[in-house]
């Protein structure tokens, strides 16, 4: 008997070729979208991320600026300057546990000038010399 060849029909060399020509296209594509993407992707953070970081450095320093008064303020106080002066450390205590609460400060400490703490709440570092 003799072996027949199986032909490959003109249908068929047309879909493998349109298959092929398919994947190749969907390949570069792709690859054009991704390139694409992260230029796109870069260029838009940049341009979010600056006027971000100007709001946030804004921001520091709006909060920075109203701690320095803030502290002021209670330095300033009669209450504290009297109890200083007296030396009636619970009063002073007192003055420091009801600003505390009041401006939300995780701890507040009156120190020497050497750095040991005078007297402060229960978080206050014992000394701040560093």
């Amino acid at each position: 008997m003799k072996k027949l060849k199986k032909s490959i029909s003109i249908k068929d060399k047309i879909i493998s070729c349109v298959v092929a020509v398919l994947i190749c296209l969907g390949i570069v594509i792709t690859l054009i979208m991704a390139a694409a993407n992260f230029s796109v992707v870069n260029t838009t953070m940049l341009d979010a991320m600056q006027p971000m970081a100007r709001v946030a450095s804004q921001n520091i320093s709006s909060n920075l600026h109203q701690l320095s008064e803030q502290m002021y303020r209670i330095s300033a106080d009669s209450v504290l300057t009297d109890s200083l002066m007296t030396g009636d450390k619970e009063a002073v205590k007192q003055f420091l546990s009801d600003r505390e609460n009041e401006i939300e400060f995780v701890w507040l400490g009156i120190y020497h000038v050497d750095g040991s703490i005078y007297i402060g709440d229960d978080n206050a570092p014992s000394q701040i010399k560093n």
